[in-house]
């Protein structure tokens, strides 16, 4: 029998049989806390409104167990916060938002704050702090070990009136940067996983229209990428996670130097930190024949061309 406002053919993961964050399967009952086992998420708050620590600009924060995300605004089409990129969740939590469930009347997200096991392997109790403002604590059919969810990200689709379907988002933290690049008219992708064996002063970056690795300067590239449209961008990035591409294997010298247990090459450089102090902190280290003054006036230019501009 499903729980209290849930639906009986619900494949979320939370519901007897269910799939999506579920474990595929019924979990062994000597595996799962008690009845009465109760755990509380002790994050700072769900989502709130605050203001853009680079531009100012007014936003909303979301804070989760596995990390942050920021909106412009909350709802349709859930727009990215232009001064921000975003890590695995958030590019997973905007996509399920722009894609509900059929029957799905109205989506949202929220986290869990708490959880009680009520009949261990069968059901128990969730609470949600929602998006909207809303708190929702009911009794959830559910196989799974309650005590891991907490503080997890989820989206909430509602069917009928008070009747929902709960998605977990699982994701990661590596941040995956979408650029646009008018000067060669491509938009390219910035992955921190795949820059092994890159020189320090360099990124390698896939060109997404031609789906190929192409490796390029900071001191030239850093100052020609701009934001790409919210929803082309998580789109892109999104479908990039799906499928990784492999970066180029590391050349026979490379290897031979050590470059196989390094993850950039070291080279003479100067180092360089734009929006120091925020949460879009970003170091590049600067080919080494520059000047410290000429380096930080770099990183003011880069800092102007990519804090948007208030309306």
């Amino acid at each position: 029998m499903p729980g209290y406002n849930h639906y009986p053919d619900c494949t979320c993961g939370w519901c007897r049989g269910g799939g999506g964050g579920g474990s595929g399967g019924r979990a062994s009952y000597t595996s799962l806390p008690v009845a009465g086992t109760r755990t509380i998420w002790d994050g700072d708050g769900c989502c709130y409104p605050t203001s853009c620590p680079i531009c100012g600009a007014p936003v909303y924060f979301v804070r989760h167990n596995g990390g942050s995300v920021w909106f412009d605004s909350l709802g349709k089409p859930w727009p990215k916060h232009a001064c921000f990129f975003d890590d695995g969740y958030g590019v997973r939590l905007r996509t399920r938002l722009a894609q509900p469930s059929e029957g799905t009347t109205t989506s949202f997200f929220g986290v869990v704050t708490e959880t009680v096991v009520t009949n261990p392997g069968d059901s128990g109790r969730i609470v949600i702090q929602c998006s909207d403002g809303r708190v929702i604590d009911d009794e959830f059919s559910t196989t799974t070990d309650l005590t891991r969810y907490p503080g997890a990200l989820v989206v909430v689709e509602e069917g009928e009136p008070g009747r929902f379907r709960l998605h977990r988002i699982t994701g990661d933290d590596r941040v995956i940067e979408v650029w646009d690049c008018p000067s060669l008219g491509q938009v390219v992708v910035y992955d921190p996983s795949s820059q092994r064996g890159v020189k320090e002063t360099d990124s390698r970056f896939w060109v997404w229209g031609e789906k190929r690795w192409t490796t390029l300067c900071d001191y030239r590239i850093q100052r020609l990428l701009v934001p790409l449209d919210s929803q082309e961008a998580t789109r892109i990035a999104y479908e990039y996670l799906q499928a990784p591409p492999v970066p180029p294997p590391l050349s026979l010298r490379a290897i031979l130097a050590g470059g196989a247990s390094i993850a950039r090459k070291k080279v003479t450089s100067i180092p360089v930190a734009i929006f120091a102090g925020t949460p879009y902190e970003r170091h590049f280290m600067l080919p080494g024949v520059l000047t410290p003054e000429r380096a930080a006036e770099w990183g003011r230019e880069v800092e102007a061309i990519r804090r948007p501009r208030k309306a």
